[in-house]
């Protein structure tokens, strides 16, 4: 997330108006956050998205990394208010 809050900022120190930020499958979730707390506004488009970390963190495989999974969010949200809190539909 700090990353492309990083981008973000050095875009707009560059002049960039026009953001976009996109992402696939499980990025999209860094990508939201960084999007939701970003002072720079930005466009996102994602494919593939997590449906919720639940969905997200059972997934049978094991492949997928409990490190996108902030510390005790599913008390407060979940990410279908995040995608909701960015404006995707």
């Amino acid at each position: 997330v700090r990353d492309i809050l990083s981008a973000l900022q050095l875009l707009k120190k560059h002049g960039l108006r026009n953001v976009m930020i996109y992402a696939d499958g499980e990025m999209c979730i860094p990508a939201g956050l960084a999007a939701l707390l970003s002072p720079v506004s930005a466009e996102v488009r994602f494919n593939h998205v997590p449906k919720s970390w639940k969905e997200y963190l059972s997934d049978p495989s094991g492949k997928l990394s409990q490190g996108m999974l902030p510390y005790v969010i599913l008390q407060y949200t979940d990410l279908p208010d995040l995608y909701r809190m960015i404006g995707m539909r």
